[in-house]
């Protein structure tokens, strides 16, 4: 980064091409500098503050310069937002994903995709990111027939961030329940274990304990012996 020498690193970092209410609709905050204006260049970007750590610990990054390889153009920061976890964030072997954002200068409606392209001005398709509170289903309909009514290639799917967001972490969360339900068995069966196991000692030293109570040893003594 910087002109420092560059260094090997496990970093990739995925971009969004986004328009300044973007952040507006899913509440992620600024933490420093500036939001993104449409007339902004491509190379200006946000990162998150996640990396800005990273890359300038205890410094401020905007202003500041890095890319990801010597083959590819520089970045150049304007702005830090705060940290969102990506899709791909350590599902896709040891590396670590942060997130860049550019400016989409005008939204344009969805084409057939193609391969992304080196100094490109924006991605070949795109989403339409809103805030809404959905109560059911239908509602969901209704948001999905009013955003088709602008253009019929807007919307190809609709998806809510709770159900994206919990079809991303299914297999963590099957993996979670099977490990704290193994869990509480083997906890279920050491209790059964420790239960037997003192009954067994206690029953042993029956006589025993019949013995100190006839010359007087009070309640209390007893289970401390127990």
């Amino acid at each position: 980064n910087d002109d420092r020498p560059p260094v090997e690193t496990d970093l990739l970092f995925p971009r969004l091409w986004v328009t300044p209410d973007y952040f507006k609709a899913l509440r992620i905050p600024l933490r420093g500098g500036r939001m993104l204006q449409p007339d902004d260049p491509p190379n200006n970007v946000l990162i998150t503050e996640a990396l800005a750590a990273r890359l300038w610990p205890g410094e401020d990054a905007v202003g500041h310069r890095f890319r990801g390889s010597p083959d590819f153009d520089w970045y150049h920061i304007v702005g830090i937002v705060g940290h969102v976890r990506v899709l791909e964030d350590g599902i896709i072997g040891p590396s670590r994903y942060y997130q860049l954002y550019s400016a989409r200068p005008v939204p344009q409606p969805p084409t057939a995709p193609s391969l992304p392209r080196r100094n490109s001005v924006g991605p070949a398709f795109g989403s339409l990111t809103i805030t809404a509170r959905i109560d059911s289903p239908e509602r969901m309909q209704d948001l999905y027939n009013a955003a088709r009514s602008v253009d019929s290639r807007n919307i190809l799917k609709v998806e809510a961030v709770d159900d994206r967001y919990a079809a991303q972490f299914a297999d963590r969360l099957l993996a979670a329940r099977v490990v704290s339900g193994f869990g509480a068995l083997a906890f279920v069966i050491a209790i059964a274990g420790l239960y037997s196991l003192m009954t067994f000692l206690v029953a042993d030293r029956h006589r025993e304990i019949g013995v100190r109570m006839a010359l007087g040893a009070e309640r209390r003594h007893i289970r401390r012996l127990v």
